[in-house]
């Protein structure tokens, strides 16, 4: 749920330790240490995520690791893709492994409207275009939605009613002037 939620990448959630948590800011403290680009960073959460990863932590040691990561999480997440009946790679997404996560966390970044420099921000690239190009997917389903809102929003269907009306006049005409 975490990796999905943030987007933080597999070593990122083994390093993480219960010190981590930050309910003030609400999210994770990430150490330069263990990060991608060696830089200290600040990860938000969902309240709720938050909520239980600090109620799961009540009574253990700061020092105590956040979770459990295996050291080859492939492997377990392929087994339990196994179990769950889902397939190992999706037309149209391509392939469902632990860093499928990541890039479902910048899709759905980008499709709950975040700004280009948020997007970037949370999934914490250097690059716009690493977010843009790389990890955000255009999704088949949310294309005809952005398609339904550009049309909602320039009253295409008012217009289109207009025009069919301008016909049935033109019918009309052509009709009583054959008669």
């Amino acid at each position: 749920m975490t990796a999905i939620c943030s987007g933080l990448r597999a070593n990122e959630l083994r390093s993480l330790r219960y010190r981590h948590l930050d309910p003030v800011r609400g999210g994770l403290c990430l150490e330069a240490s263990w990060t991608k680009n060696r830089k200290p960073r600040f990860q938000p959460l969902r309240s709720g995520l938050l909520k239980r990863l600090i109620e799961a932590g009540a009574g253990r040691q700061p020092e105590d690791e956040l979770f459990f990561v295996p050291t080859q999480p492939a492997r377990e997440f392929y087994r339990d893709l196994d179990r769950a009946g889902i397939a190992r790679n999706v037309p149209g997404l391509g392939k469902v492994d632990f860093h499928a996560l990541r890039t479902a966390y910048t899709t759905l970044l980008v499709e709950s409207e975040a700004t280009l420099k948020e997007a970037q921000s949370l999934a914490r690239h250097s690059d716009p275009r690493l977010t843009m190009n790389v990890y955000a997917k255009a999704r088949t389903d949310r294309l005809q939605e952005v398609a339904q809102t550009v049309g909602d929003a320039l009253n295409l269907e008012a217009e289109s009613q207009n025009v069919d009306k301008q016909n049935d006049a033109r019918s009309e005409v052509a009709s009583a002037q054959s008669a």
